[in-house]
């Protein structure tokens, strides 16, 4: 199930004002927020990370060590690079992020 579905089906369960007087539906409720937090992808730490490649669009590619030094290196905001590497998306010049674990 989608997240957008799961959100719909649980604002209708909880319409009523007394749904928390409700054991079937409280349990109902827990399950479909259990299936909606196991979809969130959890946070990088980047302090354990082996370091940062950043592949160009002629083909080559540069490898740094750290967060910091790919900022630095990169001329970025550290929360640029992260949002990049998180959507696995190209930056508009063409670069790509990605990390090694």
């Amino acid at each position: 199930m989608q997240k957008e579905a799961i959100h719909q089906l649980i604002v209708k369960l909880t319409l009523n004002k007394d749904w928390l007087n409700d054991p079937v539906i409280v349990n109902q409720v827990k399950l479909l927020g259990d299936q909606l937090s196991s979809t969130r992808r959890s946070p990088i730490n980047y302090n354990q990370i082996q370091g940062i490649i950043v592949y160009y669009l002629d083909g080559s590619k540069k490898v740094y060590t750290s967060l910091k030094s790919c900022c630095e290196g990169e001329k970025l905001f550290k929360g640029t690079i992260q949002k990049y590497i998180l959507s696995e998306s190209p930056i508009a010049d063409g670069r790509y992020f990605r990390i090694i674990r």
